[in-house]
């Protein structure tokens, strides 16, 4: 189980990936597919607003994850908001999401905080997260599309 840099050949497995987080019920709903397609040029390019990682196990794509960075007052210092994870069906179970998890802690150390978003539906999901020390903010979050 390996977590490393996107490169340019994972364009069409993370395209797919992309595809079934969005409808797998992970994501309030899905994206337009330009949406992941600029998503992976800014990752390819280094954009600095964008990280991403791929979890890969004996050479096959297992899955992906996408963070961001910001700095929050209310934190006190950087944080580092985990946007996507999506470990696919034959992969789950294995410990990719944790192990992720602790990457993104390994890779900030000082890092005030972590943050991320989660579906209430998706409870495996929830689950994993508490297990790993996260809790919930009470805030519901708000929208303006451009």
């Amino acid at each position: 189980m390996t977590i490393r840099e996107f490169l340019s050949k994972d364009k069409a497995a993370y395209l797919e990936m992309s595809n079934q987080f969005y409808h797998c019920g992970a994501a309030a709903s899905p994206i337009p597919p330009e949406n992941a397609e600029r998503t992976f040029e800014q990752l390819i390019a280094k954009n600095p607003n964008l990280g991403g990682v791929i979890l890969e196990e004996n050479g096959v794509q297992a899955g992906y994850a996408l963070y961001f960075t910001c700095w929050s007052c209310e934190f006190g210092g950087l944080v580092v908001f985990l946007d996507e994870l999506y470990v696919s069906p034959d992969h789950r179970g294995k410990g990719f999401a944790g192990r992720l998890l602790r990457y993104l802690e390994d890779a900030f150390p000082d890092a005030a905080a972590l943050r991320l978003e989660v579906c209430m539906t998706n409870r495996d999901a929830i689950n994993l997260y508490e297990r790993h020390g996260y809790t919930f903010l009470d805030y519901h979050q708000m929208r303006k599309v451009k």
